[in-house]
């Protein structure tokens, strides 16, 4: 059993958030402590488990990129693939754009909002990889851009 199956939810990148918040509700409703305050330890001990796999997969389904670098091990695509020398390039310009930026505001905004925007099109590219191509071994190198982006955003964040 996959962590889509597991909660419910359609396998596929493009998700409805409230769709899965509900399903891990529901299913973490199903193994709730207090559900279990009269069970053996064994049944307890179970309980927890489903819960930690439940919270597992939650996290693992609610981040774009891990949603999608899930999908493509689901379909077994090399993980190791390196990320393509331009997208590179990009990074470091960012990263210097960032530490440049690092005590103006409004020029961290305009970069934040830039970078949303090419994280806004690499989504649409890789829903439309996944979803409607199952082209996992393309859709993988434009989700190792969208982790770097997400990483950049919230280091943009954490200085805004």
């Amino acid at each position: 059993m996959n962590y889509f199956e597991l909660l419910k939810v359609p396998q596929k990148f493009e998700i409805d958030e409230v769709e899965l918040e509900n399903a891990w509700r529901e299913a973490t409703s199903k193994v709730h402590p207090d559900r279990f305050a009269t069970a053996s330890a064994s049944e307890k001990k179970v309980a927890l488990s489903w819960a930690s796999l439940i919270n597992e997969a939650y996290s693992k389904l609610k981040n774009d990129a891990t949603r999608g670098f899930y999908l493509c091990e689901l379909n077994d695509i090399n993980l190791n693939t390196p990320v393509s020398g331009e997208f590179l390039a990009t990074q470091m310009l960012w990263h210097e754009q960032l530490e440049e930026y690092s005590n103006d505001k409004p020029k961290l905004r305009t970069l934040a909002n830039e970078i949303n925007e090419k994280k806004s099109d690499l989504i649409a590219c890789i829903t439309e990889l996944i979803d409607h191509k199952a082209d996992y071994e393309k859709a993988f190198s434009k989700l190792q851009q969208l982790q770097y982006i997400q990483k950049i955003l919230s280091l943009i964040e954490s200085r805004l």
